[in-house]
């Protein structure tokens, strides 16, 4: 399961409230489970803390809405009624696990490998779904010459790729990769028939990076 959220819970058992207590935690697991939920962590507090609870508890979901249709189902909501008459000092809290970015080179390498695989098929749907909404990008001749902006905009340069090169555009060789801050430079050779003639060229493209996406693109032609 994907955890997109976290939901703590810490609690102490009112003392002779320990069946009820059991008896809640027994009926809960299954509705948890049925939300897509479930459980990362139990146990007691730590003594040397600034508050030390009986009960503590991990529970994960793979989005928000899931938690809040495991809150709100009904069955849950008359569970509750338990868990109130048996606990006190209930706390909750849930957030956000925070992602942790890859470094730019790691993206732009994986972004690179769905680049030459849509020079060489024409299938570019893996190297959008890496692209930015707001990507811009620049192509230097032709009638795509200038700068762009957009993944659609982008999806329709690449629609011209495959038409100038039908049979696919093939990299024979990557001659070396640069990374300076967000922005990653790729070198390589290339070949393929462009509208019925044989080509070979000698290219670099820039992928600008931003958390893991390509948010810029440009490409430069060499002899």
């Amino acid at each position: 399961m994907s955890v997109q959220i976290v939901l703590i819970t810490q609690s102490n058992i009112i003392e002779g409230q320990e069946k009820t207590y059991q008896q809640y935690i027994q009926q809960t697991i299954p509705l948890l489970v049925k939300h897509g939920g479930g459980v990362a962590f139990v146990g007691a507090g730590i003594p040397g803390g600034t508050h030390q609870y009986v009960n503590n508890a991990v529970l994960t979901f793979p989005s928000q809405e899931a938690m809040q249709q495991f809150l709100a189902d009904p069955a849950y909501r008359e569970l509750s009624a338990l868990q109130k008459t048996a606990v006190q000092d209930l706390h909750t809290a849930y957030f956000t696990p925070r992602r942790q970015t890859p470094p730019p080179e790691q993206v732009a390498r994986q972004a690179f490998e769905h680049f030459r695989q849509g020079l060489a098929s024409g299938e570019w749907q893996p190297f959008l779904d890496m692209v930015a909404e707001d990507v811009v990008f620049r192509f230097p001749i032709g009638e795509w010459k200038g700068v762009h902006e957009g993944k659609e905009r982008m999806a329709q340069f690449f629609a011209y790729v495959r038409s100038a090169y039908p049979d696919g555009l093939f990299i024979t060789q990557v001659h070396s990769v640069a990374t300076g801050g967000q922005t990653v430079l790729f070198e390589f050779e290339d070949e393929g028939t462009l509208r019925g003639n044989p080509y070979h060229g000698r290219v670099i493209v820039a992928f600008d990076v931003r958390a893991d996406k390509i948010c810029g693109y440009r490409e430069y032609f060499g002899a």
